[in-house]
């Protein structure tokens, strides 16, 4: 999944600015780790009572993914940031 993530991006993302910054992974790494997140926060949701701190903290991070996957695309569509190339195979 992460795969045609990044090649539907490589498709329809404007070409970064010259003077862009590489992000460190693709867009599909990330949404493969906020995938992942989300799976595990809705697990203990279900699995734990929801007054424990654990299920809050999870689901904080969740939120802080989400937050950084936003800032992420919002800079690939304004040019500012670089994705690095992933070999489709």
């Amino acid at each position: 999944m992460a795969r045609q993530a990044d090649q539907w991006v490589a498709d329809h993302a404007p070409p970064p600015h010259p003077a862009a910054t590489l992000h460190p992974e693709s867009m599909g790494a990330v949404i493969d780790r906020l995938a992942g997140q989300q799976v595990r926060a809705y697990h203990l949701l279900m699995t734990a009572e929801p007054s424990d701190p654990i299920v809050h903290a999870e689901w904080h991070r969740l939120a802080q993914l989400i937050d950084d996957y936003t800032d992420l695309a919002n800079a690939v569509t304004r040019r500012a940031r670089r994705l690095p190339i992933t070999p489709i195979s």
